[in-house]
């Protein structure tokens, strides 16, 4: 990293004597001597006539891999370009945007201005500078934002308004771009901490994330711009089409002929639909919004001369594709495994998976690499995240609204397969009895209030009564909840989930709720009593002992209007603090239950 002050203008100040405000600019800068950056320092210097501090900071353009552990998404971290790929030059652009505020944001400056290496004014420099001394007046008055963007395009930040504070400032929930920021005084101490304690991140994501609950502005007037061309801090010095299949697809152009344009068509090969379409300059990128498996045919047409310049196909074929599970849950986790094994032999791909479970799974899926969440891989030619996501009925993230179908036809939808239901495979390290007597599971425990059960203690009798121990496979003690006053069951404790297959693989049968511990089960092979009313039958395996009460309100998980909330355990969407909460599961009875007991008793 090289600092370099050079030319402070020894004009006049043309401030009044009241304007007394101590404004520093950070010029960061890659290649100086470039055409583009040549013309954005002439700009920019003609502010030090004003009186601000005018500064390059010039930056060396990082070329190693840059450090995972202290990313924000270390899974994400890599050499090539691609869809939120956190390349050298992502990184570069971060240490610029971080020394500068760490350099020369002090007691002395009251504001603090940086501007990357393709910024310049989009009004004189006489407007920016009154302009500027009128959001600094109400920073001064509004001393707890911490920051303002003066550049960017108006239209991508109206739609995040939250307060309007002025006719110059309008408060955001979110930023895009940093290629003109202001800091205060007031915040400096906020901004460096973040700066040295937070996980780095690409600048423009980072800084909504790490000041998501701090309060930060726009100027209503666009004082700056960028001029043509993607910045220096992120170029490499390849001159050529880029596509990356990383978590959807991305089209990278790169060159060094910044009046060129390009034309850039994505389209599902296998429907022969167009997708979505834009044009651009080189050293700029576009991806479309979907995100799960799509045939992609991709062609790049010189805007001018309309010649067709680049085209490719998509073939996984002896390519090296990840698939990564975004949901920590058992059940989630046991139900996807079988479709990354149809969508390895399907495309004779190299398919590496991470899960939160793999140790269930390595065994029997020997053709698939198991990884650890999170790892950070090299020369990943394709990527898929299968999940449910914030927006459960979001077309981007899954073809289908997840809440429409089975759980195991979200992970077959975003790989593209055709769904059927296919039995997992899961490792048993012990298959042996741990006690001779006949025995039933059960599994009472969950993870909101919608999916409990209450008539265990008649079931346990019953069972008890047939001449059948009964067997809690769960983690939580017999005073938990349900578990408690429990009487007549057995609770190995188990240690760790293969203790509890050998219990489950050994019993004459399992009754559960919609958890976990119930598709572990089924994966066993062991006939599942499940009980749910939260769900309807649709959502989990096939079984034909299903026991649900039609005759109330039920399937609340799969209704459109609500969203679940994992964070409140008492969520019922519909009767919630009513005699009808829960209704769904406390109008199932023990009968009903019972009646399919005694089918496998027979």
């Amino acid at each position: 990293m090289k600092e370099i002050l050079t030319k402070i203008y020894n004009l006049k100040s043309s401030r009044s004597p009241k304007e007394t405000k101590k404004i520093k600019l950070i010029h960061l800068l890659t290649l100086p001597e470039e055409e583009r950056e040549k013309k954005s320092i002439e700009d920019l210097s003609k502010l030090s006539r004003f009186g601000i501090t005018y500064i390059q900071h010039i930056n060396e353009p990082y070329t190693e891999l840059p450090p995972k552990d202290s990313c924000r998404y270390p899974d994400r971290v890599g050499m090539n370009p691609g869809y939120y790929i956190k390349t050298p030059g992502v990184y570069g652009c971060y240490l610029a945007h971080k020394n500068a505020v760490l350099k020369e944001f002090d007691d002395d400056v009251d504001f603090l201005l940086v501007c990357e290496c393709d910024c310049v004014m989009s009004v004189k420099p006489r407007k920016f500078y009154n302009e500027l001394l009128k959001i600094c007046n109400t920073l001064e008055k509004e001393n707890d934002i911490v920051y303002v963007n003066l550049g960017s395009d108006a239209k991508a930040w109206k739609r995040s308004v939250k307060e309007t504070i002025n006719d110059s400032l309008s408060i955001v929930d979110r930023t895009v771009l940093t290629d003109c920021l202001l800091y205060q005084k007031s915040s400096i101490d906020i901004v460096k901490e973040k700066f040295l304690n937070e996980k780095w991140d690409g600048v423009d994501l980072w800084q909504q994330e790490v000041f998501i609950n701090h309060r930060k502005a726009y100027s209503k007037i666009p004082m700056a711009t960028q001029l043509k061309g993607g910045s220096l801090i992120e170029r490499t010095e390849d001159s050529s089409f880029k596509v990356s299949y990383c978590s959807g697809v991305t089209c990278k152009i790169l060159g060094e002929k910044s009046d060129s344009k390009y034309n850039i068509k994505f389209t599902d090969a296998k429907t022969n639909k167009l997708i979505h379409s834009d044009t651009i300059p080189v050293n700029h990128w576009v991806a479309p919004f979907r995100k799960w498996y799509t045939k992609w045919r991709i062609t790049v047409t010189e805007e001018v001369s309309q010649k067709e310049i680049f085209s490719e196909e998509l073939d996984l074929k002896g390519k090296k594709v990840l698939v990564s599970f975004e949901s920590s849950s058992l059940g989630d986790n046991v139900a996807w495994i079988p479709y990354i094994e149809e969508f390895r032999k399907k495309h004779s791909c190299e398919v590496l998976c991470s899960t939160f479970f793999n140790n269930l799974f390595e065994k029997e899926y020997p053709k698939i690499e198991f990884v650890p969440v999170g790892s950070s891989l090299e020369n990943i030619y394709a990527s898929y995240e299968i999940g449910w996501f914030d927006n459960w009925d979001n077309k981007e993230k899954n073809p289908n609204g997840v809440k429409t179908i089975p759980l195991q036809q979200t992970a077959s939808d975003i790989l593209g397969l055709k769904y059927e239901e296919i039995k997992t495979k899961v490792n048993i390290e012990s298959p042996n009895r741990p006690i001779e007597e006949k025995y039933v599971c059960i599994s009472t425990s969950s993870t909101a209030g919608c999916k409990h059960w209450h008539e265990w203690q008649e079931v346990v009798d019953y069972l008890n009564s047939k001449g059948y121990k009964v067997v809690v496979i769960q983690k939580e003690s017999l005073d938990y909840m349900d578990l408690d006053s429990l009487e007549n069951v057995t609770h190995p404790n188990t240690k760790n989930i293969q203790e509890a297959i050998t219990w489950l693989y050994n019993c004459e049968f399992f009754i559960g709720i919609s958890s976990g511990i119930s598709w572990l089960t089924w994966a066993l092979g062991k006939e599942v009593i499940l009980i749910s009313g939260f769900t309807d039958v649709l959502h989990e395996f096939s079984t034909p002992h299903r026991v649900i009460n039609k005759d109330v309100c039920n399937s609340c998980w799969h209704n459109k209007n609500f969203l679940f909330d994992k964070g409140d355990w008492n969520w019922c969407p519909i009767h919630k603090n009513t005699e009808r909460q829960f209704e769904c599961s406390k109008s199932i009875t023990f009968d009903m239950a019972k009646e399919e007991i005694d089918k496998l008793l027979r």
